[in-house]
């Protein structure tokens, strides 16, 4: 919700302060989960009802909140890292494994032909 929007709503002009701190919790608290008009109607009601303070007293919980999903996403992003630093671990062992079998092919297919070299010389 824009400043512009909520000071329409209210019919009121807002400090600096108390729009960020407005902003907070409806961007943030849990009890405004979708950002509908549902949520803009919540914060309305709550601020016809209680004034300015109740958001102020509510800024905490949105705070606390707004942290819990920054570690949440940084989380995410540690995730991600960790399985894109194994596809690519997994990805160089499966190409050394295939190395390796080429080699041991290779090698077993000169010892049978040095097999069957010896046998038929001393056969």
């Amino acid at each position: 919700m824009l400043r512009i929007e909520w000071e329409n709503i209210i019919n009121k002009k807002l400090s600096d302060g108390d729009w960020d701190t407005v902003n907070m919790v409806y961007m943030w608290h849990p009890m405004m989960p979708d950002k509908s008009i549902n949520a803009r109607e919540k914060c309305k009601n709550l601020y016809d009802a209680f004034g300015v303070g109740i958001f102020y007293d509510m800024e905490q919980t949105a705070r606390d909140m707004m942290d819990a999903q920054s570690e949440i996403d940084s989380c995410k992003q540690h995730i991600a890292e960790a399985v894109e630093e194994f596809n690519e671990a997994n990805a160089k062992a499966q190409h050394r494994l295939n190395d390796i079998r080429i080699s041991n092919s290779i090698t077993i297919q000169a010892l049978l032909a040095k097999q069957a070299e010896l046998e038929a010389r001393y056969d």
